[in-house]
């Protein structure tokens, strides 16, 4: 679990996922404000 609140009321983010294998997984512009739990896969 992270919490990525920093108290600037900032809603959109853009995450990368760094697998042990190396593979990367990249999602941009997610909204965090609408959203209560994000999955990587």
């Amino acid at each position: 679990m992270i919490d990525i609140d920093d108290g600037s009321g900032a809603c959109r983010f853009d995450f990368l996922a760094v697998m042990t294998n190396g593979s990367r997984i990249e999602k941009r512009d997610v909204n965090v404000c609408e959203i209560s739990r994000f999955t990587v896969r």
